[in-house]
């Protein structure tokens, strides 16, 4: 699957990707962190443990309560 993994996974996605660093999703964080200062635009950001609960927590639920911020 290595070979095809970059067509077929989001290039938003640092994990499971050849090359792909998670110093790149700090530095996409930071970025859109100082792009909310600087632009006085609303920013809500979230931290999941993806491992533990990405897969367990309701898309629903989560979703909801996105919405609801």
């Amino acid at each position: 699957m290595k070979p095809i993994m970059q067509d077929i996974i989001s290039p938003q996605q640092h994990c499971g990707i050849e090359r792909a660093s998670i110093f790149e999703a700090f530095a996409t964080v930071r970025e859109v962190i100082t792009y909310a200062e600087t632009s006085n635009t609303p920013l809500c950001v979230i931290s999941l443990d993806i491992q533990s609960a990405f897969d367990r927590i309701s898309h629903q639920y989560l979703e909801e309560t996105l919405q609801a911020y």
